[in-house]
């Protein structure tokens, strides 16, 4: 069950850092990748974060 959101303008700045993360891991993976198939399919199932 889902609880009510309180704080629309919290909610929004956590959507925009969660976005904001997902776009750098999407132009990070391809330039980095050393497997052909991650770098030619744009599979990005893993992404490795830390709570900094």
């Amino acid at each position: 069950m889902t609880r009510p959101v309180t704080d629309p303008v919290g909610l929004e700045v956590r959507w925009d850092r969660l976005a904001a993360a997902t776009h750098e891991a999407a132009s990070t993976m391809p330039r980095t990748a050393f497997s052909t198939i991650i770098r030619g399919s744009n599979d990005y199932t893993v992404v490795l974060t830390d709570h900094s």
